[in-house]
């Protein structure tokens, strides 16, 4: 076990703690990703998300779809 862990085990910390702060820390992430631009964009999708060209070009069209259903 590495030593930061024991030191919050012996603090009562659990996973469920950690929540929070692990939720914060990809959205700084997702911030940084999406004001690079397009190409980091795709190449953290691809290289992070594991998601193939087809995928995201599907998940693309799904939120297209989505936003013109609200303009309806």
């Amino acid at each position: 076990m590495s030593t930061l862990k024991t030191k919050l085990w012996e603090m009562g910390v659990t996973a469920e703690d950690l929540d929070c702060i692990v939720d914060d820390g990809a959205s700084r992430v997702a911030s940084r990703v999406n004001n690079e631009g397009m190409s980091e964009q795709l190449r953290f999708l691809e290289d992070q998300c594991n998601m193939s060209e087809d995928d995201i070009i599907k998940a693309v069209q799904a939120e297209l779809d989505s936003i013109e259903n609200e303009m309806n």
